[in-house]
């Protein structure tokens, strides 16, 4: 499986699709990377797993110890930007700054949380769907572009998609920790069974 991507280096995205070019370009142009370098920023979401529709924004995970800072940073560089907001919680993570603002025509929401960016919960996310991508192919992608079409969130449409119940958050993580033989047993079967009872359901 092509699972060797090295997702720090945003270099990927500039031999993707036409969105992950564009982003590659506006990353680059828009030297938001660089601004925020201090924190080791990574991005993750839909875009890099090519599952992003017309709306997805662009998601950036920062390490960060110090909020009060990070947050005095965000305010001074980006607060006059369309849309801008930024705020601290406590996230599954712990305890996190999030920002979120329009820079020229890109979305975008930044996190940081005093958590290595590859050990944060969103990354792990991301790398999970993209080994279930590398399982299921172009099957389990269209399904969940097709969901997100229709308002649904990123974790909660791969749940669907195998036909998972409960948290899909809590699920995708748990799965995250299994060995990638696990994963791959798991993930068909559940496609399998799910796709069966699809159409056993339109059959009836």
């Amino acid at each position: 499986m092509n699972n060797d991507i090295d997702w720090q280096d945003i270099d990927y995205l500039a031999s993707g699709n036409p969105r992950q070019r564009h982003t590659h370009r506006f990353l680059v142009e828009s030297g938001i990377l660089s601004a925020l370098k201090k924190w080791k920023p990574l991005l993750t979401g839909t875009v890099p797993i090519d599952v992003s529709v017309a709306d997805s924004d662009l998601d950036i995970l920062c390490t960060v110890s110090d909020l009060n800072e990070f947050e005095r940073f965000l305010k001074k560089q980006y607060g006059d930007e369309e849309g801008f907001i930024v705020f601290q919680f406590n996230s599954s993570d712990g305890p996190a700054v999030v920002s979120r603002f329009q820079l020229g025509r890109e979305d975008l929401e930044i996190f940081g949380t005093n958590k290595s960016t590859t050990e944060q919960t969103a990354f792990k996310h991301m790398q999970l769907e993209w080994l279930l991508l590398q399982i299921l192919g172009e099957d389990l992608r269209s399904c969940v572009k097709e969901l997100k079409r229709n308002g649904v969130k990123t974790e909660p449409a791969f749940c669907q998609c195998l036909g998972v119940e409960g948290d899909p958050y809590k699920t995708l993580l748990d799965v995250s920790e299994w060995t990638e033989t696990e994963i791959e047993t798991w993930a068909t079967e559940r496609f399998q069974i799910h796709r069966r009872e699809l159409r056993l359901d339109r059959s009836t």
